[in-house]
């Protein structure tokens, strides 16, 4: 599983609490010098599916989010209260000023709130373009448009920090080209549609 450095760094013990299962200890298999990022094993547990990391045209190299797309990502709003409850939400990639997309670090701008750190972010075939791990809760100036349903601001690292960093650590990883468009409800995994945000 991929998470962040810093929500696994310096602990002793990691424990993974997938949705409707039992607890599973996991170990650090690496941590990135370059971005935050870290790969973990988690002891026992098989998933009934994996999220592939998505490919360009050809699906011989990884795509990023391109300016406008939506996405989606989930968090946590309280991981101190366990078993938590994943809030699934939308985003925007944007590249306006101050918020640009460059090179390995990707911004959406969404209702995202704090508790979101290492969770994937979706394109809406289901495929991974990136992991969150950082944010601006509240917008200090608010969006216009069709953007202003939004206000708070998501930093992720996308597919080519994600790809450059399983690769240095020699952590095999699929990929696939971007698929038909599905639904929130199916690229959420059958997770139930939140009421209170969209």
């Amino acid at each position: 599983m991929l998470t962040n450095r810093h929500v696994v760094q310096g602990y002793r013990r990691i424990t993974v609490y997938p949705l409707d299962d039992k607890p599973y200890p996991a170990s650090v298999l690496a941590l990135s010098e370059d971005y935050d990022l870290a790969a973990i094993k988690v002891d026992g547990y098989v998933p009934k599916a994996f999220v592939p990391v998505r490919a360009a045209a050809g699906g011989r190299y990884v795509s990023i989010p391109g300016d406008a797309e939506v996405v989606m990502t989930g968090g946590f709003s309280n991981a101190d209260k366990l078993p938590p409850d994943i809030s699934i939400v939308n985003g925007v990639v944007v590249w306006l000023e101050g918020y640009r997309a460059e090179g390995f670090t990707s911004v959406m701008v969404s209702s995202v709130r704090q508790g979101a750190s290492g969770s994937p972010v979706v394109d809406y075939s289901g495929n991974l373009v990136g992991v969150v791990y950082s944010g601006v809760e509240h917008l200090d100036k608010p969006l216009s448009g069709l953007l202003q349903q939004f206000d708070s601001a998501v930093f992720f690292h996308n597919n080519n920090a994600v790809a450059d960093f399983l690769t240095k650590e020699k952590i095999q990883f699929s990929f696939r080209e971007v698929f038909k468009p599905v639904s929130r409800f199916e690229v959420a995994g059958g997770l139930p549609e939140p009421q209170h945000r969209g």
